[in-house]
């Protein structure tokens, strides 16, 4: 499938997966789109076992720390991550986004991850909710969401901020976060929690 044909058929679908390198073995549901990221594509074959109707996938990366051809193969010589260009391929109207696979290894890793993640929307390249291996969730505007626990809330950039529902510190008006400041660290949860916010932030899950 080429790179256009993939983005168009990508258009409409509301869920889709991007497995990455460090793809623990634990899937979601099989019944819509998944990208396999350069060394993400050997899990390929254990998905394609237990695909459902509505499964259909596509690979991408430079091949740098791939076994395996992969359906699109960028220029090694670049000056942004496989992810970042795999990002870039979805549509805007997405509602959710998993990723699995981009947690844990190594840290600078890690955190380009999460970086690439709040550029995307923060540029309003992507407005879909985001999830990273079940842990953290990220967003661009508001959210309802069920936490039981101690939960961190964390921004890239300032963001104005409120927080309401059932948790121990609310912020019951629009409060400015700084940056990997430690004003959103260690809330708890205990039931439904309402997020407004005016740009991206991170939530980091019990």
């Amino acid at each position: 499938m080429e790179k256009d044909q993939f983005i168009q058929k990508l258009k409409d679908c509301p869920v889709i997966t991007l497995i990455g390198p460090l793809f623990k073995g634990e899937m979601e549901r099989l019944d819509h789109p998944h990208i396999f990221v350069d060394r993400g594509i050997i899990f390929q074959k254990d998905f394609h076992q237990k695909k459902q109707s509505g499964y259909w996938d596509f690979s991408v990366g430079d091949g740098d720390s791939s076994p395996l051809e992969l359906d699109l193969t960028l220029n090694p010589e670049k000056n942004f991550s496989d992810l970042s260009f795999a990002l870039s391929l979805l549509p805007k109207n997405l509602k959710k986004l998993n990723l699995l696979g981009f947690l844990g290894g190594r840290r600078d890793h890690e955190l380009i991850n999460l970086g690439e993640v709040h550029h995307s929307l923060l540029n309003n390249t992507l407005e879909a909710i985001v999830s990273l291996d079940g842990k953290i969730l990220a967003k661009n505007g508001n959210l309802g969401v069920n936490i039981d626990g101690t939960f961190s809330l964390i921004v890239f950039n300032e963001t104005e901020i409120k927080l309401r529902g059932e948790l121990k510190y609310p912020l019951l008006e629009f409060t400015t976060i700084r940056p990997l400041s430690s004003h959103g660290l260690s809330n708890i949860g205990s039931g439904l929690i309402n997020i407004e916010s005016k740009g991206p932030y991170f939530i980091f899950l019990p």
